[in-house]
């Protein structure tokens, strides 16, 4: 408030203001070299002094404009306030320092540096040019704008990984993984694999930064934070980040895509296995039936001369053995019949939970003496389904006394759980137990006519054959998942009926 009643000092005239004079060696020289504007004003801020740099960058003469108040020589300083904080250095002692854009008719707009201190009884002014590290710096941060832009509105997820850690990633890498952002920072980038591929993984990292040359592009999975399970398609560089070697990793979420893959290859593997028992069925018909009579026979003859009083228990024990191995000769062609048989099922609204609780009440007594635990997770309320009812509960029971088989082989007891759901207009029935597991070379034939890992005698091969086709037959699908050591899962998918 006081600065406002401040009456200046009377200047009679510019010609009586003494112009500083600068020896030819010493500060004034110095400033007189300096790329930087040195000016010096009085105490009513009239001009004293100023370098040849200032009257350059200025448009300022020291021989025409000595005396004229800053007001006049910078017309839209006082608008801005800026003489005020100059007279305030005079007052108080203190430096002022300021960027300012100064318009001037004479000049341009400049962007000026200006450092403002007391000098006996006036202000001395340092002014330095710095319009064009300004321009500098205005593009760079345009160029660093548009490049962030480009960068969080990326359809890929982008993340530079340095050491293990997550040193940057955009927009796209939390919408597919679900974390937040100062989750993904406290991350490890192998937190966020799934553990069977970590190895992979990782060694392809250690080996990308070593500089061995690996192919750029490849799959892995992620685990988000839901506990999805996530495929990625990483393309990966090495580059400097901050002084040290990271990995610059492009990552595409391909879940979708390598869903429709494994269900088109499952498709293809159908139609070829489906392809596969319609021959054998033909040439198993025609088998069975050239068999069966003399089959027949055998044991029709086998069983009365067992009967007769004029043989030896020797000769009896051999037609014995001869006659029960008709009758399973017998059987396997009974087998091969109704695997062959192309009749269509007697299709009925049945419910799927129903025929599952019938099947167990049948086996229900030896599941219990060979200590086979059996647990349900039956949906509620499960839509009925167009089936055959007792084809279905033959479906069930080959796959219950499979798993059944499998885990007394095993450990001589087992857990089988099955559960019914609804997914995409399929009822969705899944038998698991915990026996050995299957083979990955085996998972692809089960299904087959004939395939068994039984021992020679003990199976036809027949059963899980015999239940693809009822299954198909109803419009549905059947598979297995299977890992050694970590037990089997037998899946059976039918239709909904609307």
């Amino acid at each position: 408030m006081a600065r406002n009643n401040r009456q200046p000092r009377k200047n009679n005239h510019r010609s009586s203001v003494k112009l500083l004079q600068r020896p030819e060696n010493g500060p004034g020289a110095f400033a007189d070299a300096s790329v930087d504007a040195f000016l010096m004003f009085d105490e009513n801020l009239n001009l004293v002094s100023i370098n040849p740099a200032g009257e350059k960058l200025l448009g300022v003469s020291l021989e025409a404009d000595a005396g004229k108040n800053i007001t006049e020589i910078v017309p839209d300083i006082k608008r801005t306030g800026r003489h005020e904080k100059y007279l305030s250095v005079i007052e108080t002692g203190r430096p002022f320092f300021a960027d300012d854009v100064i318009p001037h008719p004479r000049f341009g707009d400049k962007h000026l540096s200006i450092k403002a201190f007391k000098v006996w009884h006036g202000v001395g002014m340092i002014v330095s040019d710095i319009t064009e590290r300004k321009q500098m710096e205005e593009a760079l941060r345009l160029s660093e704008e548009r490049y962030r832009l480009i960068v969080e509105n990326a359809n890929e997820a982008i993340v530079v990984a340095q050491d293990g850690m997550l040193k940057f990633f955009n927009s796209r890498a939390i919408g597919i993984l679900g974390y937040s952002k100062q989750e993904m920072a406290s991350k490890l980038f192998i937190e966020l694999i799934h553990p069977d591929d970590q190895q992979m993984v990782v060694g392809r990292y250690m080996a990308r930064l070593r500089g061995e040359e690996l192919p750029s592009v490849y799959s892995f999975r992620v685990v988000d934070r839901a506990g999805n399970v996530r495929w990625l398609e990483i393309s990966a560089v090495v580059f400097n980040w901050e002084g040290r070697p990271a990995t610059l990793n492009f990552l595409t979420d391909i879940t979708e895509r390598r869903k429709a893959e494994e269900e088109k290859q499952r498709m293809e593997e159908q139609l070829l296995l489906a392809g596969r028992l319609a021959a054998v069925g033909e040439l198993a018909a025609g088998v069975a039936h050239e068999l069966n009579n003399p089959l027949a026979i055998i044991q029709m003859y086998s069983e009365s001369s067992k009967e007769r009083g004029d043989l030896d228990d020797t000769a009896k024990k051999d037609l014995l053995i001869i006659y029960e191995q008709a009758k399973r000769a017998s059987k396997i062609t009974h087998n091969l019949l109704s695997f062959a048989r192309k009749h269509e099922p007697e299709k009925n609204m049945v419910s799927v939970n129903e025929i599952i609780e019938k099947t167990l009440e049948m086996h229900s007594h030896q599941l219990s003496i060979n200590n086979i635990e059996v647990s349900e997770e039956l949906q509620p309320g499960l839509p009925m389904i167009m089936a055959d009812y007792n084809q279905m509960q033959q479906v069930f029971m080959n796959i219950i006394i499979n798993a059944e088989q499998a885990m007394l082989e095993a450990h001589d007891r087992g857990k089988l759980n099955i559960k019914t759901e609804t997914t995409e207009g399929m009822i969705k029935i899944s038998f698991t137990d915990d026996g050995p597991g299957i083979l990955e070379s085996n998972l692809k034939r089960i299904f087959d006519p004939f395939f068994t890992t039984k021992e020679v005698g003990k199976e036809t091969g027949l059963g899980l054959s015999i239940c693809y086709g009822i299954v198909h037959a109803h419009g549905g699908h059947i598979y297995a998942i299977s890992k050694m050591g970590e037990g089997a899962t037998f899946v059976s998918e039918i239709p909904i009926t609307s």
